[in-house]
């Protein structure tokens, strides 16, 4: 027994000694780099333990990123609970961590974020948000008004915008929209709203007030409460009324002089939502061929019933063409 303990006491003597006997020429440090580090208070088994941490096969790399955490005063445990915490979504290196330490983010409020943010790798654009004084209980006001992308919030207070005063706004496609609505002093409505859904290149609305003003007139003087960005093909038939909705499709049957039986086709960039081949009943005052195929604007009249070929009763959106676009 008493030689079992001489020979462990003889082995702690030694790894202790090795331990102590770390130095910075064995780490390949040069000595310009020993100077900056001991003047930042780094031993050479710190070092050594911070280089496990940051996994980087380029030593000069590493020394640079040892040295700005040390100088953002962030600890060697800082960073490992760090690390840790954001590992599992996007860890960002060295320069996140640094980034929420100046921002004074701690791991608690961190955690809350994270659960509140619906992307990830928002954590640059939470810092952003910070640094801009907008707290963690704002940034759920935010949400609430609806507005989840930190970067939209940075861009609706840099033109004078509080959650408060946004809420009038809300529903509005994005930022762009709402500022061109408060430079021409237009308040949203329902029609408005939908509007600002709409792709520029189909039906343009906010690329100039004149075309805008121009636009909502007409869809207010066809009585649209709203337009959807869908197309009919895809509408409830029964619940379509008074709202105006996109249209791709392609005349399979005309019925008289201007009413026809037409299907959805594939809609392009302008119509993501068209479904290929719904029927749909459609009334319209210019030429349609049979087998034509146009795109435009559709007011909602509700349903339409007939029989098929083989003797069922079918029901579809019924809607009337008052714009044809193509």
């Amino acid at each position: 027994m008493k030689k079992i303990i001489q020979i462990f006491i003889s082995l702690t003597m030694i790894l202790t000694y090795s331990y102590a006997q770390i130095t910075w020429s064995e780490l390949g440090i040069s000595s310009s780099d020993i100077n900056e580090m001991e003047k930042l208070k780094v031993t050479p088994q710190e070092y050594k333990d911070w280089t496990v941490l940051i996994n980087t096969r380029n030593s000069d790399h590493r020394r640079k990123e040892i040295i700005g955490l040390k100088e953002a005063g962030v600890t060697y445990q800082e960073y490992k609970d760090w690390k840790a915490l954001l590992y599992s979504s996007s860890y960002g290196g060295p320069e996140l961590i640094i980034g929420l330490k100046e921002a004074g983010v701690t791991y608690q409020e961190y955690k809350d974020w994270k659960a509140l943010v619906e992307y990830r790798s928002f954590e640059w654009d939470m810092i952003r948000l910070k640094r801009d004084g907008v707290t963690y209980q704002d940034y759920k006001s935010w949400k609430a008004a609806g507005i989840k992308s930190c970067r939209d919030i940075l861009k609706l207070k840099e033109i004078g915008f509080t959650h408060q005063k946004y809420l009038p706004y809300k529903g509005i496609k994005n930022v762009y929209k709402v500022k061109k609505l408060l430079q021409w002093n237009i308040k949203p409505t329902k029609l408005i709203i939908g509007m600002s859904y709409l792709d520029d290149t189909f039906f343009p609305c906010f690329r100039n007030e004149k075309e805008f003003k121009a636009n909502l007139q007409f869809l207010q003087e066809n009585n649209c409460k709203t337009i959807r960005n869908r197309a009919f093909s895809e509408a409830d038939e029964y619940d379509n009324e008074g709202n105006c909705y996109l249209f791709n499709a392609e005349l399979f049957q005309r019925l008289d002089r201007h009413t026809g039986l037409a299907s959805g086709v594939s809609g392009g960039s302008f119509l993501n939502y068209t479904y290929y081949g719904s029927t749909i009943f459609v009334e319209f005052d210019q030429s349609w061929r049979e087998n034509a195929s146009h795109a435009g604007i559709i007011k909602g009249l509700g349903n339409f019933e007939y029989e098929t070929s083989s003797g069922t009763t079918k029901n579809v959106a019924k809607g009337k063409v008052i714009r044809f676009i193509r």
